[in-house]
């Protein structure tokens, strides 16, 4: 498992977020569900977001 520092970017919005995640699809995956709750960006549109991934791995 890995910590991903991720900063999902759509427009006005910035939002960084740490994730618990088995590899970078499941983090972006659980990003996007993060996004949809917080602030209702419709996810069907992926050109207007961004998704910035850094991840660590746990000791």
């Amino acid at each position: 498992m890995k910590d991903y520092t991720v900063t999902l970017v759509y427009d006005l919005f910035n939002i960084t977020t740490v994730i618990y995640a088995d590899n970078e699809d499941e983090a972006k995956r659980f990003a996007l569900q993060k996004l949809d709750q917080e602030c209702g960006i419709p996810l069907d549109e992926p050109m207007k977001y961004q998704i910035k991934l850094e991840g660590e791995f746990n000791e």
